[in-house]
């Protein structure tokens, strides 16, 4: 709660304290708080100034930027084809070729995997396993 302020003082809340209600008073309305409306009066023309900022902004881009065309995108890509990359010369030759050299290469080792699985569950690894 504040106090009445003393009859030499200077007046620096408010012109007239006689003006704040006393109910306002007592539940400690200080005389210069601002009014909710001022605040939102300032919001407002903060949001309105930056919208005619954003308006100006656009404006001047459409106006300066670069000439669009009058085309429609979607149709233009429609009409753009090219061919697939040859991604390989020959791949049904280069596929039999491939799994010719696995099978190859599975035959010619020197015990089948699930051996060589049970080889190594025995022994351990030697980098400190089992």
């Amino acid at each position: 709660m504040i106090r009445d302020l003393h009859a030499h003082t200077d007046q620096q809340r408010t012109d007239d304290p006689s003006k704040v209600p006393a109910r306002a008073r007592e539940l400690g309305y200080e005389p210069q708080d601002w009014p909710i409306g001022r605040i939102a009066w300032g919001f407002g023309a903060l949001f309105a100034g930056i919208a005619v900022s954003l308006g100006f902004v656009a404006v001047l881009t459409g106006w300066l930027g670069p000439p669009r065309g009058t085309g429609d995108a979607f149709a233009a890509w429609q009409e753009f084809t090219s061919p697939a990359p040859p991604l390989e010369a020959e791949p049904g030759q280069a596929r039999a070729y491939l799994d010719s050299t696995q099978d190859l290469r599975l035959h010619r080792a020197p015990q089948p995997i699930e051996a060589a699985m049970r080889e190594t569950a025995a022994r351990g690894w030697k980098d400190g396993g089992s």
